[in-house]
């Protein structure tokens, strides 16, 4: 996905705020998530977006480790990077998330959809805001996040199948 990404963004012509643009998600950016998307202009209505999340927070009673990839098409009303859009998109990652108790530990993929709008600040900058939700596959283990020696470490193997939100983003490209 992220060769085919680059061969789209750099076999064509056009070179402009219009065709290409990198993003940030500003509501990811406040929970401690690094993350930028790259988002292209394959033609008049479509637009292909790949946005990679990271999350490296790791402390004494909290763990939220994260890396995630939520590559997706976005149809747009009204030209790209301009208006109305809805979108669908595919994810995957894995996870080791917890606190000083417990710990799960796997990984998820799924299939989800969005509706955002975009408004166009200046030439070079727009404002996006989108929500969607999706269906996601996730196995993984939870576990004692310490165990003492003279106790069992036990240890569940999850399998679900959840309806989750899976965008929600306040971006600026």
């Amino acid at each position: 996905i992220i060769l085919s990404c680059l061969m789209l963004a750099f076999g064509t012509r056009r070179a402009a705020a219009q065709y290409y643009g990198v993003r940030v998600n500003a509501l990811a950016l406040l929970t401690g998530t690094v993350n930028a998307a790259l988002e292209v202009s394959i033609s008049e209505k479509l637009s292909l977006d790949v946005p990679v999340f990271w999350n490296p927070i790791k402390a004494h009673t909290i763990k939220m480790q994260v890396i995630a990839v939520q590559p997706g098409v976005r149809y747009w009303l009204y030209q790209p990077f301009v208006g109305h859009f809805i979108g669908g998109h595919l994810a995957a990652g894995r996870y080791d998330t917890g606190n000083d108790r417990w710990h799960y530990r796997g990984w998820q993929a799924g299939i989800g959809a969005s509706y955002g709008y975009s408004w166009l600040l200046s030439k070079r900058w727009n404002l996006t805001v989108e929500a969607g939700g999706g269906i996601y596959y996730t196995r993984d283990d939870k576990r004692d996040y310490y165990t003492p020696d003279d106790r069992d470490a036990y240890i569940y193997h999850y399998r679900r199948i959840m309806l989750l939100p899976s965008r929600l983003e306040v971006s600026f490209t």
